[in-house]
């Protein structure tokens, strides 16, 4: 384990129980780890009666070690009630990086860019320096992390040589493969790979033996045959199949989420999540898609607020006036503006390689008729904004709609700034959500009461609401409303199907927070201190001895992410606030 300060110069981190204090608390960042958890991993169960204060003492060296250093890096170890928070900034662990890059990986993988794929599966593949958390290897609080990372790795190995062999790089990749298959003996995933590349090389009599020695191992080491997919591959390497070879670029139909069903067509919409409400919001989307003056409308909105949900909906509402349809492109995944195109191209049914610019066979493919395509999470892609404004530009027939914590500021952009949900909006949600966890669940006057002060307290925001209700079945409509004080540690159980930002409202407040800059940040930890709506005036004083130039730049930055909000008061004119 090493930890660096901003200008890469690595700390001292001290003896190793102080060591093994920071492990825990960052493989716990951002939460509260009691000191009874950190005295059980500390001493192995068998704790010395001075343990607690030792405890002390240790993450008092340790605040020593790294306070100072790092973003953000005031209060970085806090200590909480029963136990203490380790402050983490988004992108500063090198695992966080690891699992970016695969992300993006995957992405180019399913927007059919094998290319941009290898490029992000080497970059995080490039960051491995042997077994993570080496140091703890035998500590029972670092084993499940150190599998989950161990897992990520050797299926990112997959990946990338899953993309080399679209490329036609099977020559490239056997020595590696079979290192690999001497290594990980009993993955079959990297045996099928061997197989393919020897056998598209020319070597089909090796590729057979390689079939052989798969079922040996398998059969003798754990009594079992080798899965389905191998044997297919086998028998197929016999038959000496055409479709084991790379397959050539061809366009495909346009796959849509919403085809315009046509008479006699089997083609139904997909059904819409239930949304509370939004009916004025859902017009006025539809009225600015249809007439509005300018082709691209932005939902911007903190996380959480429903701007997918919503866009949805609209997508669905608007099916008849789209003859080419709807099409959903899901961004959240990506994070480099080059994947933007490759993942139109990849719905609208442009596959492999294209001989004119990307840009312009994707605008010709969505002009051909009216149509609809929606951009949902875009705003960890804003550098390819440029992008959107372009595809506006070249096809007259295309509408766009896109979600965005901030807007994408084109001259084509419409923003439509989505704000939390009504009271009686709200509170039907949280009893739809109630009714999901508890079939049966009938509030009762006080109850109803209690859920609209819940509502309330959480803003309107859906994604809160949501949250809260998953928890009445164990706490009670009237018990939950007592304990909102602390929300970030209450509304923490979302749907596991749901992305990792919306599982909890720590989640996606931290997915807010990543959008801005280190500047950014520190102005919004120094608006922090103000308990009522300030002016600009106050705002740029607060932020000394920031550059005065820079403030109100930081200040819309902070503005557009939904982190500071816009107060209009006739005495007092604009002010500021924290959400």
């Amino acid at each position: 384990m090493e930890v660096a300060d901003d200008d890469g110069r690595p700390l001292v981190l001290g003896a190793p129980k102080q060591r093994m204090v920071l492990a825990v608390l960052l493989l716990h960042a951002n939460e509260v780890v009691s000191s009874d958890r950190l005295v059980e991993e500390l001493w192995s169960g068998t704790p010395p009666s001075s343990a607690a204060k030792g405890l002390h003492v240790l993450v008092s060296r340790l605040r020593r070690a790294i306070g100072g250093h790092g973003r953000g890096c005031d209060g970085r170890l806090v200590t909480s009630p029963g136990g203490y928070l380790l402050r983490v900034a988004p992108g500063e662990l090198d695992s966080e990086r690891f699992e970016l890059l695969i992300e993006e990986g995957r992405a180019a993988l399913a927007a059919a860019s094998p290319e941009l794929a290898i490029e992000r599966f080497s970059a995080a593949l490039g960051l491995w320096r042997g077994e993570p958390w080496g140091e703890f290897a035998y500590e029972s609080f670092a084993q499940a992390e150190i599998a989950r990372l161990s897992e990520l790795y050797l299926a990112a190995l997959e990946q990338r040589i899953d993309a080399e062999l679209t490329i036609g790089r099977e020559a490239a990749v056997i020595g590696e493969l079979e290192r690999l298959v001497r290594e990980h003996p009993f993955r079959e995933r990297f045996r099928g790979q061997l197989m393919l590349a020897l056998y598209r090389t020319g070597r089909q009599a090796e590729a057979l033996q390689a079939f052989r020695e798969a079922r040996s191992v398998l059969v003798d080491e754990l009594g079992i045959e080798p899965s389905a997919e191998l044997r297919e591959l086998h028998e197929s390497i016999l038959r000496q199949d055409d479709g084991l070879y790379p397959q050539s670029p061809k366009t495909a139909e346009a796959p849509m989420l919403f085809p315009r069903p046509s008479r006699g067509s089997r083609h139904t919409p997909r059904p819409m999540p239930n949304i509370a409400g939004r009916d004025r919001e859902r017009s006025e989307l539809r009225d600015l898609l249809l007439n509005g003056p300018r082709p691209v409308v932005t939902i911007t909105g903190i996380a959480g607020i429903g701007k997918t949900r919503l866009a949805l909906a609209v997508g669905a509402d608007l099916l008849d006036q789209a003859p080419g349809g709807v099409v959903l492109v899901r961004l959240a995944g990506a994070h480099d503006p080059d994947l933007i195109l490759p993942m139109i191209a990849e719905e609208v049914g442009i596959a492999g390689d294209v001989e004119e610019p990307l840009e312009r066979v994707v605008a010709r493919a969505l002009g051909e008729r009216r149509r609809i395509l929606i951009l949902d999470n875009f705003e960890q892609l804003i550098g390819g904004a440029a992008i959107v404004g372009c595809l506006a530009a070249s096809a007259p027939q295309l509408r766009l709609l896109v979600t965005s914590q901030v807007p994408l500021r084109v001259t084509a952009e419409q923003v439509f700034a989505l704000g939390p949900l009504a009271e009686g909006d709200a509170s039907r949600l949280f009893i739809d959500r109630a009714r999901a966890r508890m079939a049966g669940f009938r509030p009762t006057d006080d109850e109803r009461a209690a859920i609209s002060e819940i509502c309330a307290r959480l803003d309107g925001m859906p994604l809160a609401i949501e949250l809260a209700a998953a928890r009445v079945g164990s706490l009670g409509s009237r018990t939950l409303a007592s304990r909102l004080e602390h929300p970030l540690a209450l509304l923490t159980r979302g749907d596991r199907d749901l992305p990792e930002r919306h599982r909890s409202l720590r989640s996606a407040i931290d997915w807010t927070y990543s959008l801005v800059n280190r500047e950014e940040r520190a102005l919004f930890e120094q608006l922090g201190v103000c308990s009522a709506p300030v002016s600009l005036a106050t705002v740029e004083a607060i932020a000394q001895p920031q550059q005065p130039e820079t403030v109100l730049d930081e200040l819309e930055s902070l503005l557009d992410c939904s982190l500071v909000r816009r107060h209009e008061d006739r005495g007092l004119g604009i002010r500021f606030s924290m959400p």
